[in-house]
């Protein structure tokens, strides 16, 4: 009588009897269920790897027996799953086609001119005409070359205790800042930053008492930053948040500085008021956008044209204290998808695919949506090609 192991692949959700003996290594199981796919026939196997109750990877040398496979009970679930360097290859290899066309500007608000005799007034609250030269967009998006040494960089802002350390753990997949729990007066109080390998995140205190002045002041504060991949802004249910300096700091990111802005409610299952939260995020980033059809929802997260996204998420598993009820992470992964959409050009893209390499629950759950929306752009380019002949 032969035996067989079930195996899925993630990639398609194809299911595979596949027949083993005493001598089966894990690569001749690999290999068998790239050969039988219809939907990726003859695959190359060395993409794969295959992973044994969602958890433990099986090296590719081991025999079914020396991995424990022939023993029923021990398994709930075997998945062949693609590397994640693999998927990151396809990620770029298929934006790189779809994304040819002529970058949209961002549009850029009217300065206010600024009268000769005021000019030199210190005092004044409008902005400095003499403002250090900021690339405009087609420069901070098709310069493939505009990172430093390869570095990544982040903008984090928020009030203190709305849970940004946790999000930046959460969105890389494995510790980057120190989550601290002790209190607010121990919670950032300067500009600091977190560092990933070359990816650096830029925290900063709350912004309810800036000014124009001080926002610009805080992003110029290190010159490794000025032109980030995007900045984050946090906020909790149950905090406090002045619309006005949120609304000065998009201000400065959209018009000024081309940064792609990413709203999060942050602890959305702490408090009910998480929906008002994100309908004034809405709101915000509703009037950097043209018309109604740049905006649009997707997995929850809200999408505005170039300019930025705005969702809810928690980033831990969250406890009611009063009911004892256990709400798990939700939102991290739509999150992750939503930016890995949204990045154009190749030095966004490979930058951002670089802050989340190490998020393995997002490769793994994703997996399946990242083949059929890689294969729809494969698809879309042969369509262009066989219209053209």
């Amino acid at each position: 009588m032969s035996k067989s192991l079930c195996i899925s692949f993630k990639p398609t959700c194809e299911s595979f009897d596949v027949p083993y003996n005493s001598q089966t290594t894990i690569d001749d199981l690999i290999k068998y269920v790239c050969i039988q796919s219809s939907v990726l026939p003859n695959t190359n196997p060395n993409d794969y790897y295959l992973m044994i109750n969602k958890s433990d990877m099986l090296r590719t040398n081991q025999t079914v027996e020396a991995a424990g496979l022939d023993q029923l009970d021990r398994i709930v679930s075997l998945d062949m799953c693609t590397k994640t360097r693999v998927l990151m290859k396809r990620i770029v290899d298929s934006r790189m086609q779809l994304w040819q066309d002529p970058i949209k500007p961002i549009p850029t608000k009217t300065q206010q001119t600024i009268p000769t005799d005021q000019s030199n007034n210190p005092d004044e609250s409008s902005v400095s005409t003499n403002k250090q030269q900021i690339p405009s967009t087609t420069e901070v998006l098709s310069n493939d070359n505009n990172d430093r040494n390869n570095e990544v960089h982040i903008l984090i802002c928020g009030s203190p205790k709305v849970g940004k350390s946790t999000l930046i753990n959460a969105l890389c997949g494995c510790p980057v800042a120190k989550v601290k729990t002790i209190g607010l007066d121990h919670c950032t109080q300067k500009t600091s930053y977190y560092q990933l390998d070359n990816i650096y995140f830029w925290d900063t205190p709350g912004i309810q008492q800036w000014s124009n002045i001080d926002i610009d002041s805080y992003i110029n504060s290190s010159k490794r930053c000025q032109t980030p991949l995007c900045m984050f802004y946090c906020a909790s249910p149950g905090s406090f948040t002045k619309l006005k300096q949120l609304e000065m700091l998009l201000d400065e990111c959209i018009y000024q500085r081309h940064i792609f802005c990413v709203l999060v409610v942050t602890n959305m299952f702490a408090h009910i008021n998480r929906h008002a939260i994100l309908n004034e995020f809405k709101t915000l980033l509703s009037k950097y956008v043209d018309h109604s059809q740049q905006i649009r929802e997707e997995d929850g997260v809200f999408y505005y044209g170039h300019v930025g996204l705005c969702t809810m998420v928690n980033s831990r598993e969250y406890v009611d204290e009063d009911t004892n009820r256990r709400q798990s992470q939700q939102g991290i992964n739509e999150l992750v998808m939503a930016l890995t959409k949204s990045f154009s050009r190749t030095h966004q893209l490979d930058g951002w695919l670089r802050t989340i390499e190490k998020n393995t629950l997002f490769w793994l759950e994703k997996q399946e949506e990242i083949f059929r929306l890689t294969k729809k752009s494969d698809d879309i380019c042969l369509s262009e090609i066989i219209q053209n002949i």
